[in-house]
């Protein structure tokens, strides 16, 4: 069988190449805390400028899976451990270090370096697994293993999604300022559309617009509807009346909206970060094929450069397999 080996199986000796894949999965591990972080320190928007910084993220994942990768089957255990080690330690630094994206209380904070943690020990056992299942070394071969560490990283972002969403006790609903412009503009056109066809506001004086309007029964209307009080005396033409029905019924909508939904979702509140966190994780596990194509694809390309320039090499061993026979 064709092995990569890269390191000297030797618990003791001093191995500058095992400390090299060591700290280089701890600045990967570092990066792809960091870049995660940055993501929820951005925040959501649909620009897509913004969504720009995924491409790092993506990046420093694929990366660190690489170097994993390769510590993982060919360093003794010690060299392992201290890879794994620097790993946990520069994913979850990023997270303690002010300021910090997402407020995280101090003893769920361990979380994320916890998860990270039994995803490397995950990610150990299969890759050596792979490695004595397969007679031939591949990069096809580590995909199960690249789909399982995926899922402990989506689980880290689930964790960071439920903390990002959490809602204060005595907060409230709030329409964000600009979303009821559209409806507004709409019901307000309608209205004027309607009085300028009932009355001709063009062709009337100021005091018969008056009148007219006060026969008409609009501004009762306005007022047992939707509660607006508007003084006759101020309005003289339809431009009038469209500026003194903006604010108020703006106000009026904002309110009877943030109303309905402190109502309806008021009991299920509590829930809404747990809710955010599932739903993110599992819409994350949508992407796992990609990741394990994308990780498999670059792995196989960063271990024939390693071969190429010497930093491991490939070597063969005979191996005693056990097969069930009966006689």
């Amino acid at each position: 069988m064709e092995l990569l080996k890269g390191v000297k199986e030797s618990n003791h000796s001093f191995n500058p190449k095992a400390l090299t894949l060591a700290v280089l999965v701890g600045l990967g591990s570092f990066a792809l805390g960091s870049f995660l972080e940055r993501v929820f320190a951005a925040g959501f928007s649909l620009d897509f400028s913004y969504w720009m910084r995924f491409i790092p993220l993506v990046l420093s994942f694929l990366f660190t899976v690489s170097f994993l990768t390769v510590l993982s089957v060919t360093a003794s255990r010690i060299w392992r451990a201290g890879g794994y080690a620097l790993g946990v330690l520069g994913f979850g630094l990023p997270f303690f270090i002010a300021p910090q994206a997402v407020s995280i209380p101090l003893h769920f904070a361990f979380l994320l370096p916890f998860v990270y943690l039994v995803a490397l020990l995950v990610f150990n056992f299969e890759a050596r697994r792979m490695t004595k299942v397969y007679s031939v070394f591949a990069a096809w071969m580590f995909s199960r293993v690249y789909n399982r560490f995926f899922l402990f990283f989506a689980i880290a972002v689930g964790v960071l999604v439920y903390f990002s969403s959490q809602v204060a006790p005595d907060s409230r609903f709030e329409v964000p300022e600009g979303v009821l412009d559209p409806a507004l503009d709409m019901i307000i056109e309608r209205v004027i559309g309607q009085v300028g066809s009932d009355l001709g506001t063009e062709q009337f004086g100021q005091e018969q617009f008056l009148e007219e309007l006060k026969t008409s029964g609009l501004l009762e209307v306005l007022e047992q509807q939707f509660g607006i009080i508007i003084d006759a005396e101020d309005i003289t033409s339809a431009k009038d009346l469209t500026e003194g029905l903006k604010e108020p019924l703006a106000q009026q909508l904002t309110a009877d909206l943030e109303g309905f939904v402190e109502d309806f979702l008021g009991p299920y509140l509590p829930f809404l970060p747990l809710f955010a966190a599932v739903g993110a994780a599992l819409s994350m596990l949508f992407l796992s094929p990609v990741f394990s194509i994308l990780s498999v694809g670059l792995f196989g390309v960063f271990y024939r450069a390693l071969v190429l320039v010497k930093f491991a090499r490939f070597e063969e061993e005979t191996r005693q397999v056990p097969v069930l026979k009966v006689d």
